[in-house]
């Protein structure tokens, strides 16, 4: 999988928490921002620890 595929699931993850609160899901303001906070941190370090096995990918030199 791709960096780039990796960042696309991260913005697919974050349309779906905003599009749950835009059809009234109940969720307070904190939550929202606690929700957001916990998915792009859990995202990020598992793109930060898969970064170097990514198919595209330039080695390093």
């Amino acid at each position: 999988m791709t960096n780039s595929t990796k960042a696309q699931v991260l913005a697919l993850i974050n349309a779906l928490l905003l599009l749950a609160v835009a059809f009234d899901v109940a969720l307070t303001q904190a939550q929202i921002g606690a929700i957001g906070v916990a998915v792009n941190a859990v995202l990020a370090v598992w793109v930060g620890l898969t970064y170097k096995d990514s198919a595209k990918r330039i080695p390093d030199a």
